[in-house]
């Protein structure tokens, strides 16, 4: 287990579970990205590590193929096909199983949209504008606590919320360079989609909490952008 205390004990307190169940002894080791990286062999049959490792364990040869029982388990079939497709995969092998990572979803109040005449958003602009709109119609107007939404902005959320709004700007079929050119690799950090999203994304906060450092679990917590690699 890599930097991760909290899922280590989460593990260790199912170990007892998983022994009665296979008959096989469960044994988990904690340590840290800085030794597993420097390690010259993995004394482990798995690591549960950031996906970030993916490559860097791949490129020394660290790691085999995941069983074919897993990639042929009907429930592989079910996880989200980015993750199974990327984040797991280091070429075209399959090395991994996803744990878990942050995938964001839009909730909304179908009651207010209802009462408004309104439909869910399907475009950036559209959900700014509902934004606003919610922002001064208060279901209760005796009530302070309301905002016409709330964005995870908290340290470690802000930079993936910027990137998810990016991404429909910067990633379409005629467009292959994303955060860096691909022939150059000059950071595309100051390109057009960039710069929309960011407007789009101070622009939406104003309609959001005052204090717009909603706290919710970093996604370094467990099962936020984890992987399972064997190399049985």
């Amino acid at each position: 287990m890599v930097d991760d205390p909290a899922l280590a004990a989460a593990v260790v307190a199912a170990a007892g579970e998983w022994n009665a169940q296979t008959g096989a002894e469960l044994q988990v080791e904690e340590t840290t990205e800085k030794n597993l990286t420097q390690a010259d062999t993995l004394p482990a049959d798995a690591v549960i590590c950031p996906s970030h490792l993916l490559g860097v364990l791949a490129e020394r040869k660290m790691l085999k193929d995941a069983p074919p029982e897993i990639r042929n388990n009907p429930d592989w079939a079910d996880t989200f096909e980015l993750l199974k497709l990327h984040e797991a995969v280091w070429g075209k092998q399959v090395l991994a199983v996803p744990f878990g990572s942050p995938v964001f979803c839009v909730y909304y109040r179908a009651d207010l949209l209802e009462k408004l005449g309104r439909r869910p958003p399907r475009t950036w602009s559209e959900y700014e504008e509902l934004a606003k709109l919610f922002a001064v119609q208060k279901p209760d107007p005796a009530k302070d606590a309301w905002c016409g939404t709330i964005e995870p902005l908290a340290p470690g959320w802000a930079g993936l919320v910027l990137l998810a709004r990016v991404a429909p700007y910067a990633k379409h079929r005629d467009n292959f360079s994303t955060l860096f050119n691909i022939e150059t690799m000059e950071p595309l950090v100051a390109s057009p989609p960039m710069e929309q999203a960011l407007k789009e994304l101070v622009a939406a906060s104003k309609s959001g909490p005052s204090d717009p450092f909603v706290t919710i679990r970093p996604p370094h917590e467990p099962l936020s952008g984890r992987v399972s690699a064997a190399w049985l």
